[in-house]
């Protein structure tokens, strides 16, 4: 058992066909390293700004132009577009109105970070920001809540991409360091994790709840986690 948490789960990973998802199939013809999803498009951060790919039709367009730096996360919730901008400690939240997007700052006044580490950002209503030395900061409405990650035997090592919605109760997490993925509640608190040795040089991951599997893409192969 986990401390405070749920079993462990000893699993594995099968190679499964690049349809199962959309999402990973883009991502493994494109170097972004920063992507996101809704229900009807797949969108990275480019050298031009922001693009979105069509998952029906496969056509691609840039909907944001900015020069980002240094990107530490993107982010998409109820059609607006967040980018975590490492170089100025921000979060830039893009709101559309009519095929346009106008920019402003997600971090409520006098509300200071340092996102010096940030690898990814999760959304559900609040933002969790996951960083490289496995810290998560949690923020609602622009301002830092309390959120500490308990119940963890092992901790983080090299976590790379965090997943949450407004639909699911948990919190994943793709933790490279330790070949794993690992379950919290939205309190924090470990609930299980799931191992395989392709998660060490994963790029990304999609948790698909409803099916109880995670799919994960690794060396421009996807594979299947099933979860219990």
């Amino acid at each position: 058992m986990g401390e405070g948490g749920g079993p462990e789960k000893p699993s594995g990973a099968k190679e499964v066909s690049k349809s199962e998802s959309k999402y990973l199939s883009i991502q493994a013809e494109n170097n972004s390293n920063h992507f996101a999803q809704d229900s009807n498009f797949v969108y990275f951060v480019s050298s031009d700004g922001v693009a979105r790919v069509d998952k029906g039709n496969d056509e691609e367009e840039t909907i944001i132009e900015k020069d980002f730096k240094s990107v530490g996360g993107l982010g998409i919730y109820v059609s607006n577009v967040y980018v975590l901008d490492k170089e100025s400690d921000s979060i830039v939240k893009f709101t559309e109105s009519e095929g346009e997007f106008s920019e402003g700052n997600y971090l409520a006044e006098g509300e200071e970070a340092d996102f010096s580490k940030a690898v990814g950002i999760g959304i559900d209503g609040s933002i969790y920001v996951l960083s490289s030395d496995g810290n998560i900061t949690k923020y609602l409405r622009g301002a830092q809540q309390e959120f500490e990650v308990s119940g963890l035997k092992k901790k983080l090592s090299s976590p790379s991409k965090i997943w949450t919605s407004r639909d699911s109760d948990n919190i994943y997490i793709l933790d490279k360091g330790n070949s794993r993925v690992v379950v919290l509640n939205k309190e924090g608190a470990f609930q299980s994790e799931y191992s395989a040795s392709v998660i060490k040089n994963a790029k990304d991951f999609e948790v698909l709840e409803s099916d109880k599997k995670v799919l994960v893409l690794s060396g421009g192969k996807i594979y299947q986690i099933d979860l219990k």
